[in-house]
């Protein structure tokens, strides 16, 4: 017993040591989990991983036959609602057997092709100590040398591209001044040349040719207004048909429900589990839209509202049309008697004044 004392002694650290070396690691496992792996793993690693999962999913759509027609975005929401597909970093190493920390085989490989070219630059890289002369005399030469060379080479270019920048500059002055002087003449005629010679004037454009229009009719202008958009009758005729059928438009959604309504329950009777996929497949065509925007009108009370509504808006436009039909008649039969009045009035006045006359020359005596 007195023996076994200082071996339990001598265990307890190490113990201790790995205890707390397994709470770090645990510690550290947890704060390497809380990064997302496509920012954890490259670029390669992230692809491979996607596509196990879109192959996992296929794999399922696969296996049920509800889920056979299911779209790219239902696949998707599939692949976010799976718990099995959400993996953290450590459980992806877990799977490829690595430790977090440790580099794949491509990434190992990437490595050392890097460490390799580093290498190979490093041993053909020039030396610029190989070529320092060994005493001052030798590096002043070279100075001197150098200085005297570029000297020859900056002389002439400079020379040259400061009298072509002058030569430029003249040029430019001289073609605005000429602009200027011809004013609005300048856009439409051909500027000089550097040279001096003239270009060669363009030709006057000659009289545009005469525009004429389906009817065989000149059009005067660009646009030919007199045209409408529907010429013939019948087009018209089909285009206020096509406006009555839109007005009419609740009718016809009510009188579809009813015949949707009864084919459903003929089939109800036949085979009610048919009868409720349809139902079902419905439903979720109504949330599709609903989520797009679009309103569905398959409620038949709405239907017949707006019906009804419609129906009353029909009769007022009626009663106004039927009261506007009436003041025109009304206003116009004003005018016209108005306008007999004032030929009569006229007329009598007329008459009038040449009696008066008559009475004057004496050929009418009055009294008889």
């Amino acid at each position: 017993m007195g023996e076994s004392s200082p071996s339990n002694g001598s265990d307890d650290p190490l113990c201790d040591l790995r205890s707390r070396l397994e709470a770090e690691n645990d510690y550290m496992l947890k704060l390497v989990d809380t990064i997302e792996p496509k920012y954890y793993f490259d670029q390669d690693t992230v692809d491979t991983l996607t596509s196990e999962v879109h192959q996992k999913v296929d794999e399922r759509v696969k296996a049920s036959k509800r889920m056979q027609k299911m779209s790219v975005h239902g696949k998707h929401k599939l692949a976010r609602l799976d718990p099995s597909t959400f993996k953290t970093v450590s459980q992806i190493l877990c799977d490829q057997g690595l430790e977090p920390g440790g580099l794949t085989e491509k990434q190992s490989l990437k490595r050392l092709r890097r460490a390799q070219k580093k290498k190979a630059k490093m041993s053909t890289l020039h030396s610029v100590a190989l070529d320092r002369a060994s005493n001052l005399d030798e590096l002043k030469h070279r100075l001197s040398e150098k200085i005297e060379a570029l000297k020859g080479i900056r002389k002439t270019p400079v020379i040259q591209s400061r009298e072509e920048r002058k030569a430029k500059k003249l040029a430019e002055k001289k073609a605005a001044k000429k602009n200027k002087n011809k004013g609005p003449k300048a856009a439409n005629e051909d500027s000089t040349a550097p040279g001096g010679d003239l270009s060669p004037k363009k030709p006057a454009p000659g009289k545009p040719a005469p525009i004429f229009n389906r009817e065989g009719k000149m059009v005067f202008s660009k646009f030919d207004l007199a045209d409408s958009g529907i010429p013939d009758t019948e087009e018209k005729k089909k285009a206020f048909k096509s406006a009555a059928a839109r007005s009419n438009q609740p009718k016809k959604l009510m009188h579809k429900l009813e015949v949707e309504a009864k084919k459903l329950k003929t089939l109800e009777e036949r085979d009610p589990e048919q009868a409720q996929e349809l139902k079902q497949k419905k439903q979720w065509l109504k949330a599709m839209d609903k989520v797009q925007g679009v309103k569905v009108k398959d409620d038949p009370e709405l239907l017949k509202r707006s019906m009804k509504r419609q129906q009353k808006l029909r009769q007022q436009s009626q009663k106004k049309w039927q009261a506007r039909v009436e003041s025109t008649t009304q206003k116009q039969k004003e005018r016209q008697d108005k306008r007999r009045e004032n030929i009569k009035a006229r007329k009598q006045a007329k008459l009038q004044t040449k009696m008066k006359r008559l009475k004057k020359k004496g050929r009418i005596i009055p009294g008889f």
